[in-house]
C-alpha cells in the first residue's frame, strides 16, 4: 500500500470516528430491585445524561433522552455519541458500573486514564467501579 492510500485509510478512520449516531444506553438497576423486599437505594442509582450525574432516576418519562422502560429493571436512554466514544448501536450499564458511564461520558481523558491504571494493575476495579472512595 502506498504512502497516500495509508494517509488516506488514516484520514477516513478519523473521519468516521467523528461521526455522531443514535445509541441505546439501557441502564440496569441492581439486585435488590428484582425482589418484593428490594429497599436499598443504591440499586436505583443510575448515570443521567440530562442532569449530568448519578442519581436515582426519578423524572426519567419527562426527559427528551427517555426510551422506555426495563420493564422494572433499569431504564433507557438514547443520545448521539461519536464512533470513537461508543462504537456499537446499544450499551448496557449495569448498576455497579454508573461511575465508568459517568466517567466515559463526563471526562473521556480521565476515564481513559484510568482504565490504562486497571490494565497495568495500578488501580483496582473495586475501586474503580466505586469512584476510588
Amino acid at each position: 500500500m502506498g504512502k497516500k492510500e495509508n494517509d488516506f485509510n488514516q484520514l477516513r478512520k478519523e473521519i468516521n470516528a467523528t461521526e455522531k449516531h443514535m445509541v441505546y444506553h439501557h441502564n440496569m438497576f441492581g439486585p435488590s430491585c428484582g425482589v418484593a423486599s428490594g429497599n436499598n437505594e443504591k440499586d436505583y442509582e443510575i448515570y443521567c445524561h440530562k442532569e449530568r450525574k448519578i442519581c436515582n432516576p426519578t423524572k426519567c418519562g419527562k426527559c427528551d433522552f427517555f426510551e422506555h422502560s426495563e420493564m422494572g429493571y433499569g431504564v433507557c436512554c438514547a443520545w448521539e455519541e461519536t464512533y470513537e466514544a461508543n462504537n456499537g448501536d446499544e450499551r448496557v450499564i449495569q448498576n455497579d458500573e454508573a461511575y465508568f458511564e459517568f466517567m466515559r461520558v463526563e471526562n473521556p481523558d480521565m476515564y481513559r486514564e484510568m482504565m490504562k491504571m486497571i490494565e497495568e494493575g495500578d488501580l483496582d476495579l473495586p475501586h474503580a467501579w466505586f469512584g476510588l472512595d
